[in-house]
């Protein structure tokens, strides 16, 4: 299941299994119901009515196809209305907006660490229901991976003390500073600097200008994410196609970098 992807309610889709990895988290349809929301009612009863005005939200209970797992669940997908040129083949579209459980985007591996871990499935969950928050989760879990990978996190004096702040705090090293540290460790790591980076930067717009948050730069993030976690930690080779990802989600939040909109090779 992709973001963007658009749905009848014949055709409510299925997903893996995020608990057991098994079987699909399948819709129950005799559960499905759909109402017409208060705003397109309001709307409905204006003069300058259009049909395109026309929303309803969908809900359905879904449970997992593994007799040995039975997960449950529930789906909320928001819908409008497409007018054809054909009045019968006028159908209501609908997009999800809130799944529990959420689909993996991608397989969480036992090796890596378990603070990154449980915020990958925290960035599943946030995705569809707040972009915003999903791209701050992911960022956090660029800081817990260079954690794990050993770069320093406070500011310390040669001799190892930490120094603090007004208020008494240790002084925290700013993300861009350890991403520039982690690059140095080796030659993994610095192929995987630009793509950190970029996470770096949409997970600053997502803290300050979280309305603006593009929820297909996040899916991307995501997708970049994967790859870094993969390299690092299952030793994978880096695939061709993260370059063009990267410059994907720096075209939209990298300051230096929006002059063009990048071509995928």
């Amino acid at each position: 299941m992709k973001p963007g992807f658009l749905y009848t309610r014949q055709d409510i889709p299925s997903y893996q299994c995020p608990r057991c990895s098994i079987g699909q988290i399948e819709p129950d349809m005799q559960s499905l119901r759909t109402r017409q929301t208060g705003e397109s009612v309001s709307l409905g009863k204006q003069e300058y009515w259009e049909e395109s005005f026309h929303r309803e939200l969908l809900t359905v209970n879904t449970k997992c196809s593994n007799e040995n797992c039975k997960e449950v669940g529930t789906m909320v997908m928001h819908g409008e209305l497409h007018p054809q040129n054909d009045e019968a083949d006028e159908c209501v579209y609908f997009t999800p907006v809130y799944i529990n459980p959420a689909p993996a985007v991608f397989k969480v591996e036992k090796s890596y660490p378990n603070d990154v871990s449980m915020l990958c499935r925290s960035a599943f969950h946030l995705f569809w229901v707040d972009p915003a928050a999903c791209g701050n989760k992911i960022r956090a879990a660029v800081e817990r991976l260079l954690d794990d990978q050993g770069i320093e996190k406070t500011i310390t004096d040669r001799a190892g003390t930490p120094q603090l702040s007004k208020k008494g705090y240790p002084q925290p090293v700013s993300l861009n500073k350890r991403l520039k540290a982690f690059k140095t460790k080796g030659k993994v790591q610095s192929q995987c600097f630009d793509a950190l980076d970029s996470i770096r930067w949409l997970g600053n717009s997502s803290s300050h200008v979280s309305l603006d948050t593009d929820k297909y730069s996040v899916f991307k993030s995501l997708v970049i994410l994967k790859s870094v976690l993969e390299a690092i930690y299952l030793g994978r080779k880096i695939p061709d196609s993260m370059d063009y990802e990267v410059a994907r989600v720096n075209v939209l939040y990298h300051p230096d970098k929006q002059r063009s909109w990048p071509k995928k090779i």
